[in-house]
């Protein structure tokens, strides 16, 4: 189930309300950056307010002042330099930095890079092979890898060639026999992304005349690779969108901007990790990064345009891929043992290697839990891309269970993989038990982290304004999130889509997806955590408020809202499913259902030992759970057994008997409303009368006002219960414009389900 925790408590409001009145900001943005260890003035200055010159020394990393000089004895000699660097957004943008420097130092480097399918990550000994056969060189400069390559590196020496070895990732006990610069050196200076480490080797080297052309690759790499976005990498990325913003940036970054449809005076962080690293990525992806690093390097407009539509094409294709794969996923988990397993681990011969990293993201993210997504390589083995929850450490994970991998490197968010096939079930076993021993079961548990209290009626204009000064943002420097418990919910529907909105003083709030349990959070709200943003829309700035998640007061909704809801079921369209085939489950859990409070609260108090779902949450916690009036996304084929409390239609039966084998009806019948034919002869006539043809339809609600206006008599459930017979024999139609009409045909009510349900004696 969903926590909250609150980041850090400032409780001294003397202080804040002293360095709001000293700094001119907002007492609630002051109060954000108390909590993020900003707690003098001039630390709060340095960060708001940083410049390049704030950069730290780059010859204070170890190993710089080697690698400069090797680099000046290269130029000055005219040797043959070739930069080998990772497939991915943050290893093109370290090849494109270093190869720009140096050839506007009059030395054209090669470069190369390795085929995520072919060759995988890292150095490997054909490439090194193939490197001596067709270019040479004098020495190799290593982007974004090559810490880890110890043999390789070894081998490279053999053939005569120097290495100088630029990277970012976990060190080993060892470390290469060459020229170090790694972050990982020098904990207490920032830690770079591969790109990064590029950008400083290029300062120390040229210094910031030659560097700065680089900000705006550097910023995108480091966005993509999502590093810590404070010290030196807020300073590269908030210079970085800035020069990209004022289009004095690389001709391509600039085409893919254009390509993307993104207003670039109004560019950010958001629009680098989800619109242009994306497409950066995809030709890594899938075929070769080769076109990503044109792109950058590239200055023939013609050119630049092709490979920006490529990366586009390309981009497109992964996300088909994406979705593909995600989809097949989901079907495997269908039959995979939730609530035994801590982590998710899944495989299919057939998946893609550079889209596996993306899915199992997505996997984690619904399911909340470290999700291991496995393909088959060339040479028979499994490749595997892993992803986890901030409270679980996969790469300790994976170093406990490494006997039983080929390899594997990464963080503690996400790692890589290669493993054997008769592994997999005893790599599975190792990890289930290293995490049942090592983390309590409130670990699996989601858990959102808010930055203060703030009620939306007390955020000022101010506070909005000085929000901006916290840009960029990203890793270790999120957008603020806000906990209001006072809000009085009056959300209404977005068209026909499923999100929801509602109006405020201060600006608009609104909720993705949040249609299913609009009913509940008008009547049931606690409190909402939200993030507050300027909203830039074609010139004009907009308030507006993004709910991330809505904690219920726990009340059960009253039986007016349940009737409406249960009486759905029996009329709405998509429960008529009969085409889908569910597949055999193993031990997952089992789903109670009830569509009745009391209901609900009766099995509720009888199964005391099974986590208890207030009205329809989507939460998969892979155990016994009772949910209360699950709309049709519930996720049912999750559960091994459904056993259904309340009476049901057939629609209904079958639509849970396409998601599980194992479907019990207990037939409890709880709502008390009952019809005759003479009753709803009688709310017949009163619809066509004061209807009609055409009535502008909101909700049931507003509708039965509407009939109480005009003399309407009986109560709102007894109204239900005519509203959905109508709807159920087509008495009643409602267009896709919302116009609602009755029609005078001839009906047999005895033939709906509505009406058979209502009747039973």
């Amino acid at each position: 189930m969903t926590r909250l925790e609150l980041r850090n408590s400032v409780t001294d409001q003397n202080k804040i309300d002293r360095l709001s009145k000293e700094l001119n900001l907002d007492a609630a943005f002051v109060n954000i950056l108390l909590a993020r260890g900003f707690d003098t003035k001039d630390k709060i200055n340095a960060f708001l307010h940083c410049t390049l010159d704030d950069l730290t020394d780059p010859f204070l990393y170890t190993g710089m002042k080697c690698a400069v000089q090797r680099i000046y004895k290269a130029l000055k000699n005219n040797e043959k330099i070739l930069i080998y660097g990772d497939y991915d957004c943050d290893g093109v943008g370290a090849i494109a930095i270093l190869y720009l420097a140096l050839k506007s130092q009059g030395n054209t480097p090669y470069y190369y890079i390795p085929t995520r399918s072919e060759e995988g990550y890292g150095l490997n000994f054909a490439a090194i092979d193939k490197i001596k056969a067709e270019y040479n060189p004098d020495l190799i400069i290593t982007v974004d890898l090559g810490i880890t390559s110890i043999e390789e590196i070894n081998y490279i020496k053999s053939l005569g060639i120097d290495v100088l070895v630029t990277d970012h990732h976990n060190l080993c006990d060892t470390l290469p026999d060459c020229i170090v610069i790694n972050p990982c050196l020098n904990p207490n200076l920032t830690s770079l992304c591969g790109a990064g480490v590029a950008f400083m080797l290029v300062l120390a080297a040229f210094g910031q005349e030659v560097a700065f052309n680089y900000l705006d690759i550097c910023a995108i790499s480091t966005i993509a690779d999502i590093v810590p976005l404070v010290d030196d990498n807020r300073i590269i990325t908030k210079y970085g969108i800035e020069k990209i913003r004022k289009g004095n940036c690389r001709k391509g970054i600039k085409e893919l901007i254009n390509v993307r449809e993104i207003d670039i005076k109004q560019l950010n962080s958001y629009d680098i990790g989800y619109k242009i690293a994306p497409m950066l990525n995809a030709s890594g992806r899938l075929n070769t990064a080769y076109s990503s690093l044109s792109l950058l390097i590239e200055d023939d407009l013609t050119a630049i345009s092709m490979l920006a539509e490529e990366l586009n094409f390309n981009n497109k294709e992964r996300q088909e891929l994406n979705a593909k794969i995600y989809l097949e996923a989901k079907e495997q988990l269908k039959t995979y043992d939730l609530y035994k397993n801590k982590i998710i681990v899944l495989q299919n011969n057939n998946w893609n290697e550079g889209v596996i990293g993306i899915v199992s993201s997505k996997i984690v993210e619904e399911f909340y839990k470290p999700a291991i997504l496995l393909t088959l390589s060339e040479d028979g083995t499994y490749t595997g891309s892993a992803r986890s929850i901030p409270s679980i450490n996969i790469h300790q994970v994976l170093q406990h269970c490494e006997h039983h991998l080929i390899r594997y490197g990464g963080h503690a968010m996400a790692a890589g993989l290669s493993i054997k096939k008769e592994n997999i079930n005893k790599f599975l076993h190792s990890a289930n038990a290293f995490i049942s021993s090592n983390y309590t079961s409130s670990a699996m548990e989601k858990c959102i982290k808010y930055d203060t209290n703030l009620a939306i009626k007390e955020v000022t204009k101010k506070f909005f304004d000085n929000l901006t000064l916290l840009e960029p943002f990203g890793q270790s420097n999120p957008r603020p999130v806000f906990l209001d418990s006072s809000l009085q919910p009056k959300f209404r529907r977005i068209g026909k889509m499923d999100h929801i909105k509602m109006h405020t003083r201060q600006g608009e709030l609104i909720y993705f997806n949040g249609h299913p349990q609009i009913d509940y959070y008008n009547e049931f709200i606690h409190s909402i955590i939200y993030t507050a943003e300027l909203n830039k829309y074609n010139g004009q700035q907009r308030k507006q408020f993004k709910v991330k998640e809505i904690i219920p007061s726990g009340q059960i909704p009253n039986e007016n809202t349940l009737f409406k809801r249960y009486l759905r079921t029996f009329v709405a369209n998509y429960y008529q499913t009969d085409d889908d085939v569910c597949q055999t489950k193993g031990d997952n859990p089992t789903l109670y259902i009830a569509f009745h409070g009391k209901t609900f609260e009766k099995y509720k108090a009888k199964y005391y030992d099974i986590n208890h779902y207030i009205f329809n949450t989507k939460e998969i916690n892979g155990s016994d759970s009772l949910v209360l009036s699950p709309d049709k996304a519930f996720p049912f084929e999750y559960y091994r057994k459904i056993v259904m409390f309340d009476t049901i239609s057939p629609n209904y039966l079958r639509f849970l008997q396409s998601k599980s084998h194992n479907v019990v009806v207990k037939n409890i019948d709880s709502f008390d409303t009952k019809v005759s034919v003479e009753s709803l002869r009688e709310d017949y006539i009163f619809s066509y009368n004061n209807i009609g043809k055409s009535y502008k339809y909101k909700d049931e609600e507003e509708l039965y006002n509407y009939f109480v206006s005009f003399g309407y008599m009986k109560t709102y459930k007894e109204f239900l219960a005519a509203f959905y017979t109508f709807i159920d024999v087509g008495l009643i139609k409602i267009a896709n414009n919302d116009i609602l009409s009755v029609d005078n045909n001839k009906v047999d009510l005895l033939q709906s389900a509505v009406f058979k349900y209502l009747s039973r004696e």
